[in-house]
């Protein structure tokens, strides 16, 4: 089964992400369904008087070779792109979903990560004890997979606790 079949036979809460290329945001899932930690790329935000740029408008800006710096066109700021960068603190939304919604999570799906990067690294700590067992072994209760990423098609699951390796059709 497909990534984008679950989606459709199976009730998502929410998709929690650390990437910032947005690309979780064209697979058709609704955007009230996913959670940026590190932000993403869609939108720019003017440092000054805070007006919002879309994608479109940032692109065009950063491929004019006369544009060294995308620049508000209200106060002449700089527009930064809505990405959390070192030494930034990650978005309100994100810790306020993180702590209301994570807990309520019966099915945990770990994919494309080690699970190094904070906050996502220590966000399954909180939770492990009330995650379903996957396979009826207490050390298989996440789950984290590598897929194809033309085919949507797990090639390889790993679990977080015995490290054992099974093979995805």
């Amino acid at each position: 089964m497909e990534f984008s079949e679950v989606l459709e036979v199976y009730s998502v809460y929410l998709i929690f992400s650390q990437n910032i290329d947005s690309l979780e945001f064209l697979t058709g899932i609704p955007e009230d369904k996913i959670v940026t930690a590190h932000g993403n790329h869609r939108t720019g935000t003017c440092i000054g008087c805070q007006t919002k740029y879309d994608m479109r408008w940032m692109t065009e800006r950063l491929r004019d070779e006369t544009c060294k710096v995308p620049s508000c066109e209200n106060c002449q700021k700089v527009v930064k792109p809505d990405i959390v960068f070192f030494n930034e603190d990650l978005p309100t939304d994100f810790f306020q979903s993180a702590i209301a919604d994570f807990p309520k999570c019966d099915l945990l799906l770990i994919l494309g990560t080690a699970l190094v990067v904070q906050p996502f690294a220590s966000m399954i700590d909180g939770n492990i004890d009330s995650l379903e067992f996957l396979t009826g072994i207490p050390e298989d209760k996440i789950v984290t997979a590598h897929g194809n990423h033309r085919t949507g098609t797990c090639v390889g699951c790993q679990t977080k606790y015995d490290m054992r390796w099974m093979t995805g059709a």
